[in-house]
């Protein structure tokens, strides 16, 4: 075993053991008067803990036990969003997942516990009432599509495009990038992304989609487009300036693994030291070329991270290709999240697992490195 992957280890164990003590404290609580003390912002450190361990086992390819914490960290979500508590027999299924992710890690193979939201949950100042479920939220799945178009395509004949018509019965349209009036000059053909939502597997989907398609999640390893999605922009040349904004450790050591090779790495943890240092950057002249983005933040979210640094850059008259590229880089799938994501002007969002193929490949994408470079 390698020292790197000892480190994964050793990182991943301290999150179990986190995660197990918050349960088990929680646990401690119920029936007492202090329960209810606090009681939600315990449950925001759970979802926190069930976060970091969840991206920790997908990195370190224990795929089966990360989505176990997935749902884990699905249900706990429901909890804060709606101010419910977890209630015994919930809080009992999570400790029973916990002890095969401690197997699964002794193991060869992966077995998998299926966690279930109890169907009685209670709220800090209310009687027992039903659990927001899993189900309530929308369970379509994200795909892109690829497609080439003509640049001289009229904006209104654009959005009338049959794969436009094809997508309002299939599902819902998150988004299209380029768009139109983002499109370069003096080129011919463009390829555009073009992200939806469905509940229908690829094969149903395949029946009435004929340009090339993959679920979102496996974006980043998809063949580069023979156009640049972007622009005709030079590659920045030089050594880089990037800022990585992420909480959790081991994704952190691989990201700044990947990108020192590119240029001074600067670390952030929370989203408001994320804001000091792009503003202290831009104060001192030296503006960052690159900032590599997580979304579930402590202090600021990284939404609001996102609007903060273009409203920055804003303030200093920064437009147009000066302005620093923004990959989201995250566990978070929902529609809203990439929505909200490219309105605020973010130039890439990737899916965790984070790999050196993914971050180069979008490197390569977002013109900061040279697409040779990217297979390095």
């Amino acid at each position: 075993m390698d020292s790197q992957h000892e480190a994964f280890m050793a990182e991943i164990l301290d999150h179990l053991d986190t995660l197990e003590q918050e349960f088990l404290n929680f646990e401690e609580l119920q029936g007492s008067e202090k329960r209810d003390i606090d009681a939600l912002a315990q449950i925001h450190s759970m979802f926190r803990s069930a976060h970091s361990l969840k991206s920790s086992l997908g990195m370190a390819g224990f795929p089966v036990s990360s989505k176990m914490l997935h749902s884990m960290e699905h249900i706990l979500d429901s909890h804060r969003n709606t101010g419910t508590l977890p209630a015994g027999e919930e809080l009992d299924s999570f400790l029973s997942a916990l002890d095969v992710v401690r197997l699964n890690l002794e193991s060869d193979t992966e077995q998998e516990f299926r966690i279930d939201a109890s169907s009685a949950s209670q709220r800090p100042d209310a009687p027992v009432r039903p659990a927001a479920s899993s189900s309530s939220k929308d369970n379509s799945g994200l795909w892109q599509i690829q497609k080439t178009v003509k640049s001289s395509l009229q904006e209104e004949r654009f959005w009338k495009l049959p794969v436009f018509r094809t997508l309002e019965s299939l599902g819902t349209l998150i988004e299209v990038v380029p768009k139109p009036d983002q499109w370069p000059e003096g080129q011919e053909m463009i390829t555009l992304t073009i992200i939806f939502s469905s509940p229908l597997k690829i094969e149903e989907l395949k029946e009435q989609i004929f340009d090339p398609l993959l679920p979102y999640a496996d974006a980043s390893t998809a063949p580069e487009p023979k156009v640049p999605l972007e622009d005709k922009s030079p590659v920045r040349s030089g050594e880089l300036n990037i800022l990585i904004v992420e909480d959790d450790f081991t994704t952190r050591h691989l990201e700044s693994a990947v990108l020192s090779n590119f240029g001074a790495c600067d670390v952030a943890v929370d989203g408001r030291e994320a804001l000091e240092a792009f503003r202290t950057a831009l104060q001192e002249g030296k503006a960052y070329d690159l900032v590599i983005l997580d979304l579930l933040l402590p202090e600021i979210s990284g939404l609001d991270v996102l609007s903060g640094i273009r409203a920055l850059e804003d303030d200093h008259g920064i437009a147009g290709l000066d302005r620093s590229r923004i990959a989201v880089v995250t566990t978070v799938a929902e529609h809203k999240s990439i929505r909200k994501s490219f309105a605020d002007q973010a130039d890439a969002y990737i899916l965790k697992p984070v790999t050196r193929t993914k971050i180069r490949r979008e490197l390569a994408r977002l013109r900061i490195l040279d697409s040779e470079d990217s297979a390095g």
